[in-house]
């Protein structure tokens, strides 16, 4: 006998990026905070009054959901160009930091949504635990970047869970469609920001004479970064500010094979050595390089459709089903205690 269908999930989402859209079973209201980080995403409007407005229609007398999913928000973010902005945070700051204000708008928020749930997409593997005491109506607190001693903890009735890092992934082309030669060896793109990436630029250097090596300093367009990494065998991505990187899933996308640092601080991932990268210790980058370079049959041999991982996993489309799910299971939780 074939279980019931589930309801349709009336969703209110705040944030950069429409992760709902186009969910099977889900009826969203979306309400866009501003320009997105995610590359190459489309849609990239700031914000402005009307999204104010959109925001409180929203929440305005009579309307129901079953979750409204929010952007965790840095009250002091220094770097903000944007005075509405920086004048909507200020309010925050001032709501969320009176306790009889931050439960009154709790109380409203619970009166409006059977879960409330938050979206922290920053790199540093810190819960902003001031935003969830100034937020007690949370119930699920979804944090990338996430230590693997925080996944399930609790601060107050708030749970901590995993959040994968999205991309907008239909805006890569499939490398099976470009056939690029697999003219590069190594690869590395991006800004040196951390002692992982120094290291990562002195190694390449030493490697560049006996290694068809690419790693150019200069700014590429979206389609030259494209078509450099789709010539490239390997990507090394070592962490930036934070541990998961758009880097590692443009590479499977785009046909190259990711070299990734092991996080630390051990933080919560679905990278699998062999499988969907090639992950390496500090200090020993050059090692795994030459080993793979050494054995390229036998590493492609173990590997997995990275292109598929990545849409399946860490696409917007997909991030999207993984919320929820997420939110079904808080929903059925609520539910039976």
């Amino acid at each position: 006998m074939s279980s019931p269908p589930h309801r349709p999930l009336r969703i209110l989402h705040v944030g950069q990026d429409d992760l709902f859209a186009g969910v099977e079973g889900v009826q969203r209201r979306f309400v866009p905070t501003g320009h997105s980080i995610t590359p190459a995403s489309s849609g990239r409007k700031p914000l402005s009054p009307d999204s104010l407005r959109r925001l409180l229609t929203g929440l305005g007398t009579g309307a129901r959901y079953e979750a409204i999913v929010l952007p965790v928000v840095q009250f002091d973010w220094p770097h903000d160009r944007s005075q509405f902005k920086r004048g909507l945070r200020r309010i925050a700051a001032g709501v969320m930091r009176q306790p009889a204000l931050s439960h009154r708008l709790s109380r409203w928020l619970r009166r409006r949504a059977e879960v409330v749930v938050a979206l922290d997409r920053f790199d540093a593997p810190d819960v902003d635990e001031s935003y969830i005491k100034a937020a007690p109506a949370l119930s699920v607190y979804f944090k990338a970047n996430l230590r693997t001693a925080d996944e399930n903890r609790r601060i107050g009735a708030c749970r901590l869970a995993f959040l994968p890092y999205w991309i907008a992934a239909d805006r890569y082309p499939d490398p099976a469609a470009t056939c690029q030669e697999k003219d590069v060896d190594v690869l590395f793109v991006g800004a040196v920001n951390s002692p992982e990436r120094v290291e990562c630029r002195r190694v390449l250097a030493s490697l560049s004479e006996s290694v068809r090596v690419a790693a150019p300093e200069e700014r590429l367009s979206f389609e030259e970064y494209c078509r450099l990494t789709a010539r490239a065998w390997l990507t090394i991505s070592p962490q930036g500010y934070g541990y998961n990187g758009f880097r590692h899933y443009e590479a499977m996308l785009l046909g190259s094979i990711p070299v990734v640092n092991r996080p630390d601080p051990p933080v919560v991932h679905d990278f699998v050595d062999g499988r969907n990268c090639l992950l390496y210790e500090p200090g020993r980058l050059r090692e795994r390089i030459e080993a793979a370079l050494a054995n390229r049959r036998g590493v492609e041999a173990g590997l997995d459709d990275l292109r598929q991982f990545a849409l399946a996993r860490h696409s917007v489309p997909a991030v999207g089903a993984y919320l929820t799910a997420e939110i079904r299971r808080q929903l059925s939780g609520a539910t039976c205690s």
